[in-house]
C-alpha cells in the first residue's frame, strides 16, 4: 500500500462535546470514552447514565 497523503491522527483523538437531552448535561469525552461511528458518536452521560448521540463533525 502506498499512502498518498497521511491522515490527521490528532483529529481522531480530538475530544467530542455531547449534550444530554435527558438531564441537560453538557460534557466532553475523549476518544477512549466514546464510540465512534460513521455518522454519529455515542457516549454514556456521566450524570444520568443515558446514552447520548451526537452527529459526527
Amino acid at each position: 500500500m502506498n499512502i498518498i497523503k497521511p491522515g490527521d491522527e490528532l483529529l481522531i483523538k480530538k475530544p467530542v462535546q455531547f449534550t444530554c437531552r435527558n438531564c441537560g448535561c453538557i460534557f466532553e469525552a475523549t476518544a477512549n470514552e466514546y464510540i465512534r461511528g460513521r455518522i454519529y458518536h455515542t457516549c454514556i452521560c456521566p450524570c444520568c447514565g443515558e446514552q447520548v448521540i451526537t452527529k459526527k463533525e
